[in-house]
């Protein structure tokens, strides 16, 4: 607004005609600025509870977060409220099926799956149960033993690695004979899982820095993990 009023002066000063009061415009237009706001706001909101099933989380999450500022009347904040609960419904369904979804896994021997689904939460606030924490990264300590071939058990390093449990799992041993790659891996692993750090008989190195982002995950795999690395 102000570098429009300012370029209709430039060119009213350039044919000598009066220039606008710029200052009762930007007045006005802050006036209006807030009830424009609240009015995109009710737009988004209404498209919103139409489709509060459907909409993507990230879109819905948007439009309750701008509920603050822009919630003017009882209507729009009887709106807002509607849509926080339609989100708050929607997180924690998908936080069950994901808890299931890994319980499911631990139940069918699928450890490696079990891990990777754990690394793929609904949102990222969410809690990893604590029952479930100690049960997963048991069965993880345990099934990296010495007996373990190499495929499989650097295959649940990987997993490992990157499970919310990480820290609390305390594998029995590297495989018999491990190559060298292997012993790498798992040292360049030590600084997520420290129990590596204690086997390898080194000093832990410092946490890494956060991981990337996953890109959300499909419900279906093509190959199942668990059965390929055997």
């Amino acid at each position: 607004m102000r570098q429009a009023i300012e370029a209709q002066n430039d060119r009213a000063r350039a044919a000598n005609h009066p220039e606008v009061n710029g200052e009762a415009l930007l007045a006005m237009a802050e006036e209006l600025l807030p009830r424009l706001k609240a009015a995109a706001w009710r737009d988004r909101a209404e498209a919103a509870a139409g489709t509060v099933d459907e909409i993507s989380l990230r879109d819905l999450r948007s439009v309750v977060a701008g509920a603050d500022t822009a919630t003017r009347d009882d209507e729009s904040r009887l709106l807002a409220s509607t849509l926080r609960e339609a989100l708050e419904r929607r997180v924690a369904a998908l936080r069950e099926q994901w808890v299931e979804e890994i319980t499911r896994a631990l139940d069918d021997g699928r450890l490696v799956r079990a891990l990777r689904v754990s690394a793929h939460p609904p949102e990222p606030t969410a809690r990893f149960p604590a029952e479930l924490a100690v049960r997963m990264s048991h069965a993880a300590g345990e099934a990296m033993a010495p007996d373990t071939s190499t495929e499989r058990w650097t295959t649940l390093l990987g997993a490992v690695a990157e499970s919310p449990v990480r820290r609390m799992v305390k594998p029995q041993g590297l495989p018999r004979d491990p190559a060298d790659s292997v012993v790498e891996a798992a040292r360049q692993a030590s600084g997520r899982v420290p129990a590596l750090a204690t086997l390898l008989g080194i000093e832990m190195p410092p946490p890494p820095g956060p991981p990337r982002p996953h890109p959300p995950r499909s419900p279906r795999t093509a190959v199942d993990p668990d059965r390929r690395a055997g």
